[in-house]
């Protein structure tokens, strides 16, 4: 399920590429050199405002498709990595490495997220999930993964309402539709999260 999802988020995503490719180039500047920048993150939102936050900006969708390739290649590197170490071992053993290693498989992702100072959907889904795996009856009407069925990486890239920016465009990713907010409006942002 998840692998779908995660053609259909990046088809829309491509397909809103194209449509936008056409109008003027949008450049952002980078909050600590003032350089142009392809990512850079944004805080909206204040004391007045329904929410507030920050969300990853990605100049266009060349840099958001390459960024979100490069996290799915540095994680399956990281784990390649430990498995070429490890792989003599059988699946319980290896798992046991990986206990006593306190080995993270995500830490690429992890990195990433401190890169940037960023509160990602990824850390906000291993919360609930860690909530709800504590339980001594796993509810799955209230399994976290329905709530959040993109991949960690594409997590890694939304802010902690499933909110990113493309170009002038800010998209907010819910289980069954995407949101689509033009002219980087982030006062209507604050409103609908």
């Amino acid at each position: 399920m998840k692998i779908r999802f995660k053609f259909i988020v990046l088809s829309s995503l491509i397909s809103l590429g194209v449509f936008t490719s056409c109008q003027k180039e949008n450049t952002f500047e980078s909050i600590d050199t003032g350089q142009k920048a392809p990512i850079q993150l944004v805080h909206y939102g204040n004391a007045t405002s329904r929410s507030t936050g920050s969300i990853l900006a990605f100049d266009n969708i060349e840099t958001y498709k390459i960024t979100l390739e490069k996290l799915e290649q540095d994680t399956e590197s990281w784990d390649d990595a430990f498995v070429a170490e490890w792989g003599c071992l059988d699946d319980d053993a290896l798992n046991d490495k990986e206990k006593a290693l306190h080995f993270d498989s995500e830490k690429p992702l992890t990195d990433f997220e401190n890169q940037y100072g960023f509160n990602s959907l990824r850390q906000k889904f291993l919360i609930v999930e860690e909530n709800w795996l504590n339980n001594d009856i796993l509810d799955e009407v209230n399994d976290p993964n329905d709530k959040y069925p993109w991949d960690s990486d594409e997590m890694t890239l939304m802010g902690e309402n499933g909110e990113i920016q493309v170009g002038r465009s800010i998209y907010i990713f819910e289980k069954n539709r995407i949101v689509e907010i033009t002219d980087a409006d982030f006062n209507k942002l604050s409103r609908i999260i």
